[in-house]
């Protein structure tokens, strides 16, 4: 209540930042008020021509929020409020303004929607350059219902993946980091031994981010085995305890992921941003229908995390 939802470039650089961090914290965890504030600036946003012109007021949408908002009302809407944004990312011309778009469309909460996402990344001409398909990889991974299909993804297409990329190791670890840091169960770990297994001749120099990703979970593992009873007895002792009675049980300790929202530095009024050439050619979305890579089409489970 001290910041408010409302964005002001006027304010002192710490109060922007209080603010998006409040907001980014609120909405993550489902405070109604906060949701339903950034739906409908989003729905003003592809309602009004105007306020996509970053050059009036910066737009509607304040920049300090616009990668929290996108991805808000991604993760709510549908085909219609991807397919829009998609259409902003290929029009846009400001490179700052691409990359927050690419994070956001992995916000989506439909299974199909982050598989045709990652399949877009992967292949030539889908307007996506072959730099940012980390960035998209990790947008669907970062995703509480995408994290296991990314890493699904990653398992059945990384011959694909590899040749894709070819000599890029930066981009090939960022992948496997981006599916497997938040692994704290056996059958992960399991599944990631498996993969090293199955893979070990194509590995390559990426045989080396697996060895790090199999320690982490490891680690992880046992972090979790000798700490999740006590944080859980601590939190219903002192949180679920004085909480109304309208309170889940053991909703504050849930074993979802959170949406993980960009940390976004507050910029002034003045901040310029580094303009790239926008492409000449229509522009068309890919085929629902046909995948350049096989994949499945049914909605992961993530594996259970207790």
């Amino acid at each position: 209540d001290s910041v408010g939802f409302e964005d002001n470039l006027e304010d002192s650089h710490l109060n922007q930042y209080k603010r998006v961090k409040a907001v980014a914290w609120a909405c993550s965890l489902g405070h109604q008020p906060c949701v339903d504030e950034a739906v409908d600036l989003f729905q003003l946003y592809m309602n009004t021509p105007v306020a996509r012109n970053s050059e009036i007021q910066n737009g509607v949408i304040s920049p300090n929020l616009k990668s929290l908002v996108y991805c808000i009302a991604i993760a709510g809407g549908g085909e219609l409020e991807w397919d829009f944004l998609w259409q902003e990312y290929l029009e846009s011309n400001i490179a700052t303004e691409k990359s927050t778009i690419l994070s956001a469309l992995g916000c989506s909460k439909e299974a199909w929607i982050l598989s045709r996402y990652l399949d877009m990344a992967f292949v030539e001409n889908t307007y996506i350059r072959k730099q940012d398909a980390a960035t998209v990889f990790s947008a669907v991974a970062n995703n509480d219902i995408g994290g296991y299909l990314a890493w699904r993804y990653l398992r059945e297409n990384w011959k694909e993946i590899t040749q894709y990329y070819g000599s890029g190791l930066f981009a090939i670890s960022n992948i496997i980091n981006a599916a497997t840091s938040s692994f704290t169960t056996e059958l992960e770990l399991n599944e990631l031994e498996q993969f090293k297994v199955d893979n070990g001749e194509i590995l390559g120099t990426a045989s080396r981010s697996i060895d790090q990703a199999i320690e982490r979970t490891k680690n992880n593992i046992a972090w979790k085995a000798q700490n999740y009873e006590v944080i859980e007895e601590w939190i219903n002792d002192n949180i679920l305890s004085t909480a109304s009675p309208t309170t889940t049980p053991n909703a504050a300790f849930s074993t979802e992921t959170p949406i993980v929202y960009e940390t976004i530095t507050p910029t002034s009024p003045s901040t310029t941003e580094n303009a790239i050439e926008p492409d000449t050619t229509t522009p068309t979305l890919p085929s629902t229908t046909q995948s350049p890579i096989a994949h499945e089409t049914t909605t992961p489970v993530s594996p259970s995390t207790t």
